[in-house]
């Protein structure tokens, strides 16, 4: 296979050296999380890992009652030391699970050591989850954490780990978009040029991804269907994904899709087929599975490859990418005015994408002003006829689904806002939101209204 950037001489090819990553995690030797899942996802996406092992663990710390720990922070000390008299080099840091407090100054000396001019720096915070702190974990340990933040370029905490950086309290209701601009906004004056808050609540069925790009001042909000299971590792798999991504040369908006969606797929794959949560999400299984990873798109199409007059695919966009049949029978809900309305707005999303892909949407004003008003029309009509349904049938779950509606509505307000005020990057901005949230909506609220629908009409037509 054809590597991106190699030149050829006769039939014979010259080797490409893939980026270089030095992963400061810690290795548990049950359950797919950190560098069980660091080194696997991004060797599949051409990256070679360095790993600095922080500690090393019997099993990860959530599900499991006996757990052997070795703290490694020696060991660390001595094998970089070791790297440097070698005079390796990386293109990336990325750190994420540390043993206790004292490894921060560890992780503090390698980057100050090891970052070059062009050397990209991510920090995933692990902190905790579900408002609570990892075993062995305190207020100490956040303290601690902030003196990573103006080392880092990127960094990814989950909504837990935002709520303890900022010293806000966790809470699950009250939570919007301002306020969570605003932790965004309040993580990236501490010192990163690029902050990812992951899990952050949103409306009923949904789980939501927002970034915020200090440097170009731009918002970024994906949204995904909430799956009645949490896995762990999964923060682990999205940071993974999402740096893999950056260094394969995607932009930002097309890494925190990819991440996102990847993300999506493993856990729905797991809960689909039956996975013990606390083993983590069935990563192998996807790996294996090329039409949801899409991996070899990542390689053979790396931007400043040899593979010119070939378009540059948006990766991991699932089966959002093209009009399928298995596309348009995923999004039927039975229902025949419902289900030409998602077909209808199926086709122009693919015809969205595909003018973002190519690079025509971020430059004509009239495909945004098309969009939006398409929308406008989806918010209107579309969502009016199910609403009306809704109350013609008495269907008991028509509040959440409303509730889903209008956050839709007030999302695309905010898109008319951007567009008066000539935001950038605009069409990136809706189409990954849309993606996220037909995935969510077409798949689990409009199927379950349809079947309700069906149910009461076969009810019906037999007397019942």
């Amino acid at each position: 296979m054809k590597l991106p950037g190699n030149s050829t001489a006769g039939s014979l090819e010259r080797p490409v050296f893939p980026p270089r990553v030095a992963a400061i995690h810690d290795l548990s030797c049950f359950g797919r999380c950190a560098l069980a899942v660091v080194i696997p996802i991004m060797s599949r996406l051409g990256i070679q890992v360095c790993p600095l092992p922080t500690a090393l663990l019997s099993s990860h710390l959530d599900g499991y009652r006996h757990i052997a720990i070795f703290d490694l922070s020696r060991q660390m000390t001595e094998i970089f030391q070791a790297w440097q008299q070698e005079g390796v080099e990386f293109d990336a840091i990325y750190s994420g699970f540390l043993a206790d407090a004292g490894q921060v100054e560890i992780v503090s000396r390698f980057i100050s050591l090891f970052k070059r001019s062009n050397t990209l720096v991510m920090v995933d915070p692990v902190l905790g989850d579900d408002g609570r702190y990892y075993s062995g974990f305190d207020q100490r340990m956040t303290e601690k954490m902030r003196q990573l933040l103006p080392l880092a370029d990127i960094i990814t905490p989950n909504y837990t780990e935002a709520c303890f950086l900022l010293g806000e309290d966790y809470r699950l209701t009250g939570v919007d978009d301002t306020i969570i601009a605003g932790y965004l906004r309040r993580l990236a004056a501490m010192g990163p040029g690029r902050v990812v808050i992951t899990g952050t609540p949103g409306p009923p069925g949904c789980l939501l991804n927002a970034a915020y790009d200090r440097l170009n001042g731009t918002y970024s909000q994906v949204s995904n269907p909430f799956i009645e299971c949490r896995y762990p590792g999964t923060g682990d798999t999205y940071a993974s994904v999402l740096l893999g991504c950056l260094l394969r040369g995607r932009d930002w908006e097309e890494a925190l899709a990819a991440a996102g969606q990847f993300v999506l797929d493993a856990v729905k794959i797991t809960w689909q087929s039956g996975g013990i949560r606390r083993e983590g999400v069935l990563l192998e299984t996807v790996l294996a599975r090329p039409e949801l990873w899409g991996v070899s798109q990542v390689v053979e199409n790396n931007r400043g490859g040899d593979s010119a007059g070939s378009h540059d695919p948006i990766i991991l966009r699932g089966r959002w990418g093209m009009v399928s049949s298995d596309l348009l029978a995923d999004i039927k809900v039975g229902i025949g005015t419902i289900d030409r309305d998602h077909q209808e707005m199926a086709v122009f999303l693919a015809r969205l994408e595909r003018m973002v892909e190519i690079g025509q949407a971020a430059v004509n004003r009239q495909v945004i002003e098309e969009t939006l008003s398409r929308l406008d029309w989806y918010v209107e009509q579309h969502f009016d006829r199910e609403e009306q349904m809704m109350k013609d049938y008495g269907y008991p779950e028509a509040a959440r689904h409303v509730a889903e509606h209008q956050f839709c509505r007030s999302k695309v307000r905010m898109f008319h806002r951007a567009l008066a005020a000539d935001s950038r990057d605009l069409a990136k901005t809706v189409l990954n939101f849309l993606r996220g949230w037909m995935i969510a909506h077409f798949l689990r609220s409009d199927k379950q209204l349809g079947e309700y629908v069906k149910a009461c009409e076969q009810r019906y037509g037999t007397g019942e």
